[in-house]
Formats: structure tokens, C-alpha cells, sequence
């Protein structure tokens, strides 16, 4: 079956986690970020899979790297016809507008103060696929 709202928390390097997690800065490689990316990827598209028509998928990682966030969601668009991506804006307090790039629209959240980083993507069915 399809579900109307699937979530991805995808496994990812965890550099939006440093602050807590210090001993990953050690384990942050180029190697790992990319070996990263290309199992989100896998995963973003088995999720695609379980998205109902007009349904939602929210793809969210603890990392602020570009290869994980931002790289994954524009090569999953491109490759993956039948979804777009939301302006996430509508669901954010005020607060968090500026938060929000544009291309493709991604809520990115950098490790400030107390907080961890993360980067999160809506990604809409547009239509039934083949999935």
C-alpha cells in the first residue's frame, strides 16, 4: 500500500551533532559524507515508493553538509519526476523563515547556541509514478 505522509530520518554523517557528539569531527571524512549521500539516496527513493498520490514525503537529516541536504533532494527532483518540493514555510513559526532556502526549498537549521543542525526537505506526489 501508499501511505499520504511517509518520513525519512536518513542515516547521515551527524555534523549537525558536533557540539554533543564531538569525537564525530574525527569521523567526518569527505569518504563518509559521500558514502552518506549515496545510501540516503537509496533510501529517499525506496521511500518515494510508499507515497500516496498528492501525499507527502518529509526527508530529515542531522547533517549541514550540502552533499547530504540540499545535493540528495535536487538529484532525487531530477531523477524522480513525480515529486516536488514544498516551501516549508507555511508549517514554520516566523521565526524560522529564514531558514529556508529555495532550490530546492529545504529548512536547513545550523547547530547555534544549544541546539543541533539539521537540514529537512517536503517533497510532494505530484503524480502516480511508477512506484
Amino acid at each position: 500500500g501508499r501511505f499520504e505522509m511517509v518520513l525519512l530520518d536518513a542515516p547521515c554523517s551527524g555534523s549537525g551533532t558536533l557540539r554533543r557528539h564531538p569525537d564525530r569531527r574525527w569521523r567526518l571524512t569527505p569518504a563518509a559524507i559521500e558514502q552518506a549521500a549515496a545510501l540516503q539516496a537509496r533510501m529517499l527513493d525506496a521511500a518515494a515508493r510508499l507515497v500516496a498520490p498528492g501525499g507527502i514525503l518529509l526527508y530529515a537529516v542531522c547533517s549541514i553538509e550540502d552533499e547530504e541536504g540540499v545535493e540528495v533532494i535536487g538529484d532525487f527532483l531530477a531523477r524522480d519526476r513525480d515529486f516536488e518540493a514544498l516551501d516549508p514555510s507555511p508549517w514554520l513559526a516566523r521565526s524560522a523563515d529564514a531558514s529556508v532556502s529555495s532550490d530546492p526549498p529545504l529548512l536547513e537549521i545550523l547547530p547555534l547556541g544549544e541546539g543541533d543542525g539539521f537540514q529537512a526537505a517536503l517533497l510532494r506526489r505530484v503524480r502516480a509514478g511508477s512506484g
